[in-house]
């Protein structure tokens, strides 16, 4: 999901590159006071001392039943802390090999899921799709107006999405020097963007309940989104601590992100304040920084969603025509759809579904799983014409009704908001489901954060016996927080588990995620 407002990241990584899993994990959004207050908390935000100690813990009875006793006793007293008073909780855990329900705490009540959501959608695109499928960006001409010998295209070229949430800047550049390489010299009409697969309604159900935010986390999902419909805000502190502040905004989209002004001080005392506001005015974002950064403090990072998708990839798709030596007749790109029986010249792969699934939930990437749902939608839709978002609510219908599932309600594709009401049996007969279905269940496994390893898992339950033990999915809204996935130590030595939070105060989320896990615990230690 998105940083807690204020906070920042002051270390590096690939803040540019949506593929890159750690991208929303070290996205900052800033919600100026005027706004609404933040809705939405990251799942890094489980990272903490909550942790339970290492240890053995004193040894398990000998006898099955004695042990399927303790067990149960454990997880009783790791929901009975008396500070979760008020909170509403779904508890199940069932045997992962039988299915059968080994203990449950308010299972069937129709909670919100929060990033949890995640998991279904993963589990829908994998079946419906195939963990093979890619997202393709193409470039197409009329039949027949492509010259080889002169290099001239007579007409326009259209650039057509697919919604690849991991489309870059440098994928563009890409697709315009293999035209370059073909032969393509000059362009006589004019760019055009095909976002046909798409109707045009780019914001996912429910982002409307939080209008003014304005992080990366809650950008719009369109057929042609470019690093993941946002731009990043770097500032650089001067290292003596006199001169101000470096201030650069990255992808380079000159005339469609704008740095309208940039004032930062660099000093040596007092904490970094940097306030970052955007405006779109035409088809141009302007972007103004102020505040101070400390000189020790490393560089700071904010990423922010983009409004008109189509006008940044219009001109960044334009320059890069230009880059490769490729010259257009007309400067302003159109959005029109490619006549039918229009010519491939260039394409562009994204990488699997099964790596994107990944990068999803080890990262919480709200865009990725939008986007996702989307291609769902598009994929499954039996009628001809744009899809739509109702689109890739019915395949995730469809695909809990195989799974047994009904009643459960799911608007969205990243658990952003009020977008879920779905109990934690439900939840784990998702994951249940899926672990039974070879289509699926590797893949989904493989994309959920590991304890103690990476992802939004990889400081907690890292010193004790459940670090690599225990897969699962974290979600984390203001009054919510949600674990859910696989706990064991073999294949078929495993629990499937939810636990889903509701109503908490801020003072209960961090003893929400300690009944989290020491519940995970003593699930592990049953299996060892």
């Amino acid at each position: 999901c998105a940083q807690p407002a204020g906070s920042a990241s002051s270390v590096g990584g690939n803040a540019t590159d949506p593929a890159s899993p750690s991208t929303d994990a070290a996205t900052t959004p800033a919600t100026d006071p005027a706004d609404e207050p933040a809705t939405v908390v990251d799942d890094s935000d489980a990272v903490d001392d909550l942790t339970p100690s290492a240890g053995p813990g004193a040894p398990l009875p000998a006898d099955p039943a004695a042990r399927m006793t303790w067990l149960r006793s454990q997880l009783d007293a790791a929901f009975a802390d008396p500070g979760l008073a008020g909170a509403a909780i779904g508890a199940v855990v069932l045997d992962a090999r039988s299915g059968d329900a080994i203990w449950s705490q308010g299972g069937d009540a129709a909670l919100n899921l929060a990033s949890n959501v995640k998991v279904i959608t993963a589990a829908t695109a994998l079946h419906a799709l195939g963990p093979g499928f890619r997202f393709v960006t193409t470039v197409l001409v009329s039949p027949r107006s492509f010259d080889r010998l002169t290099g001239v295209v007579d007409g326009d070229v259209w650039l057509r999405g697919s919604g690849d949430p991991s489309l870059t800047t440098e994928h563009l550049a890409e697709l315009a020097r293999d035209l370059a390489e073909l032969g393509v010299r000059r362009i006589t009409g004019r760019l055009r963007l095909d976002a046909s697969i798409y109707d045009d309604v780019t914001e996912p159900p429910h982002y409307d309940e939080q209008p003014k935010e304005r992080a990366a986390f809650r950008a719009p999902v369109s057929a042609l989104m470019l690093n993941a419909n946002a731009f990043t805000v770097d500032v650089i502190p001067d290292p003596a601590g006199v001169a101000a502040a470096e201030v650069t905004i990255s992808p380079a989209v000159t005339e469609a992100i704008v740095l309208e002004s940039a004032v930062v001080s660099t000093v040596v005392d007092g904490r970094t304040r940097i306030r970052v506001s955007s405006r779109t005015v035409g088809k141009k974002v302007l972007v103004t920084v102020t505040g101070q950064i400390r000189n020790d403090g490393g560089r700071w990072s904010q990423r922010r969603r983009i409004d008109d998708p189509l006008a940044v990839v219009g001109e960044a798709a334009r320059r890069a025509l230009l880059d490769a030596g490729i010259v257009l007749g007309q400067k302003r790109a159109d959005v029109d759809p490619a006549p039918i029986g229009a010519t491939v010249l260039a394409a562009h792969q994204s990488a699997p579904l099964a790596d994107m699934v990944r990068w999803m939930n080890k990262a919480s990437s709200n865009p990725i799983a939008e986007a996702v749902l989307r291609a769902v939608g598009a994929a499954t839709r039996e009628a001809d014409g744009p899809s739509s978002w109702q689109d890739g609510q019915a395949a995730v219908q469809r695909y809990l009704s195989g799974c047994g599932i009904h009643g459960a309600r799911v608007d969205n594709g990243s658990g952003l908001f009020d977008a879920s009401a779905v109990s934690a049996q439900q939840l784990a007969s998702v994951l249940l489901c899926a672990r039974r279905d070879f289509r699926v269940g590797p893949d989904l496994m493989a994309s959920l954060p590991s304890a103690g390893f990476d992802g939004t898992l990889a400081r907690r339950l890292s010193t004790t016996a459940a670090a690599g033990r225990v897969r699962a999915k974290t979600g984390t809204l203001a009054a919510v927080s949600t674990l859910a996935g696989y706990a064991g130590v073999g294949l078929d030595e495993q629990f499937v588990f939810a636990f889903v939070f509701n109503q908490l105060t801020p003072a209960q989320r961090g003893l929400a995620r300690r009944a989290q896990d020491r519940a995970a615990l003593a699930m592990v230690r049953f299996r060892e």
